[in-house]
């Protein structure tokens, strides 16, 4: 049995695929989905880790909203993804906060 290894489209485990531009010439990609419309439903926010990317939370997103109404926003940080930025290596403390 042949085993398919190819890649799977972002919208299969999320909504909407958004560039964020913070203005210094930094983009940044983040993932977002929601099953509901009620006022204050929790919003979780999902962090990779060094290597990874927002993708790397697809399954856990996709059973997270199926036990919960929520909102999921997940992030391609610095360096990793398809974010873009002026100072991808630079991992200081202070340039993160900012």
């Amino acid at each position: 049995m042949q085993r398919d290894f190819s890649p799977i489209h972002w919208s299969k485990y999320f909504q909407k695929k958004e560039v964020v531009d913070i203005g210094d010439g930094s983009k940044f990609c983040v993932y977002r989905s929601s099953n509901t419309t009620v006022a204050g439903s929790p919003t979780v926010y999902f962090l990779h880790g060094g290597g990874f990317s927002g993708l790397t939370w697809s399954l856990a997103v996709e059973n997270l909203m199926a036990l919960l109404e929520c909102h999921v926003v997940a992030v391609d940080l610095r360096g990793h993804g398809e974010t873009e930025t002026e100072s991808d290596y630079n991992l200081t403390t202070q340039q993160l906060v900012e």
